[in-house]
């Protein structure tokens, strides 16, 4: 599974990068990733900054980690403090 994901990552930065701009758009529909006109004006490194951003949302995860481990703690200190009385 990582694997696969990591080769479309590299097919992504590839095809933004070093291909033509009509294969990376082909390759960016077929992701199913919406940009908006002004995001499809972007060259190279520009557009590749906003299909990672938008294709994989690493804010959005990292809060979802933040807030499960903060309930986790939070159980964890409420089991503790039952366990001790």
């Amino acid at each position: 599974m990582n694997k696969n994901l990591l080769l479309f990552i590299l097919q992504v930065f590839q095809f933004c990068m070093k291909e033509s701009k009509e294969k990376a758009m082909a390759l960016i529909e077929k992701l199913q990733i919406k940009l908006t006109p002004e995001e499809k004006d972007l060259e190279q490194k520009q557009l590749l900054k906003t299909v990672m951003r938008k294709w994989l949302p690493a804010g959005e995860a990292l809060l979802q980690v933040g807030i499960i481990i903060k309930h986790l703690l939070n159980l964890s200190w409420k089991f503790g403090s039952l366990l001790q009385v």
